[in-house]
């Protein structure tokens, strides 16, 4: 897969943030955690005039979430039971949870700007097709993003998993 290198390394290139962790993991680290399957990093590409332009990415990673029982309602251990179990142990609830892990803009000059808003509306829009693909349920953690500020969708953006550089193109 040397084109893919290739590819990945001119887009690790090009790559800005404004948080030196997030730019460092998305170099050196990003690749890794996706064959190890601790996570799969997502790159958000705009691809015009027969040119790729990089606007940026995404971890995601699977954990588990513990509440502990005394902390919730009745009504509420009865809404997580449905996505978990209850552990006895811990006197708590285990639910898997999607982790956004890493999250950023490409702060570059050369590259087209997308806003932290669009670029979460296509990183929650792939959190629900992994929910609804793996379990069939909604995870109730995302109903909480009912109240972010909604945007008209970006059209014709490409998002490129690592390490295998499989992609699927969106248009809207």
């Amino acid at each position: 897969m040397d084109g893919g290198v290739q590819f990945f390394e001119s887009v690790a290139n090009s790559f800005i943030s404004k948080n030196a962790d997030v730019e460092g993991f998305f170099r050196e680290k990003s690749v890794q955690a996706t064959k190890l399957n601790t996570a799969t990093t997502y790159l958000v590409i705009s691809y015009e005039n027969k040119k790729f332009d990089f606007l940026g990415y995404f971890t995601l990673a699977t954990k588990m979430l513990t509440l502990k029982q005394s902390s919730l309602s009745k009504t509420e251990c009865k809404a997580i039971a449905r996505f978990g179990y209850f552990d006895e142990d811990s006197q708590s609830y285990k639910l898997p949870a999607v982790l956004i892990a890493q999250f950023s803009r490409n702060f570059n000059e050369n590259s087209k700007s997308i806003s932290g808003d669009d670029l979460m509306d296509i990183t929650l829009n792939k959190i629900r097709d992994i929910l609804h693909s793996t379990s069939g349920k909604a995870n109730p953690i995302l109903s909480f993003c009912g109240s972010c500020k909604k945007n008209p969708p970006i059209r014709g953006w490409t998002m490129w998993s690592l390490p295998h550089l499989r992609w699927q193109t969106f248009r809207s």
